[in-house]
């Protein structure tokens, strides 16, 4: 039999072999996989090993991104930060290209006296970016609702990661 995947646990009791499936605690308390009895069959073990493995090391990957993120960051850190996270990139190509075009549409808008892409996440509060949504809804209401639900879901991106 060859090496054990990672947290996959052998037991040795008296009925048997019995899998275990055992996560860092970390990646249970975040729900990100679950740790489980796996029974004595150990092709099943090794592959439901494997799976959970991979989309272990896809969270680990996109927290490694999310780690410089703060408060201090400015609206061009977030919005590369979203491109690199597996939401954006599972995104279909259309999708991402429209979503694309609306975020680059209020990127040079001023709030608090900076460009958007310039506004550090901290210092933006909700009436500045009802001015910006008022600016664009004078001209296209249904472009600036667009762009609006765009962004909801870039700053919804950092608040659920940063």
């Amino acid at each position: 039999m060859s090496k054990l995947p990672r947290y996959l646990m052998r037991e040795d009791k008296p009925t048997g072999v019995i899998y275990r499936y055992n996560p860092p605690s970390s990646a249970i308390e975040a729900g990100v996989v679950e740790s489980k009895s796996l029974g004595n069959n150990w092709k099943i073990a090794f592959k439901y090993a494997d799976e959970q493995n991979k989309i272990l090391d896809e969270w680990r990957e996109e927290r490694k991104r999310l780690k410089n993120l703060s408060s201090t960051s400015t609206v061009s850190d977030l919005l590369i930060n979203y491109k690199d996270s597996l939401g954006y990139q599972k995104l279909e190509l259309k999708t991402r290209a429209d979503y694309d075009y609306y975020l680059t549409r209020w990127l040079h808008d001023r709030v608090g006296g900076v460009p958007l892409a310039k506004a550090k996440l901290g210092d933006i509060l909700t009436p500045m970016c009802q001015r910006v949504y008022d600016i664009h809804a004078t001209s296209s209401v249904s472009l600036a609702n667009h762009s609006l639900a765009v962004y909801k879901l870039l700053f919804n991106h950092a608040i659920r990661n940063g």
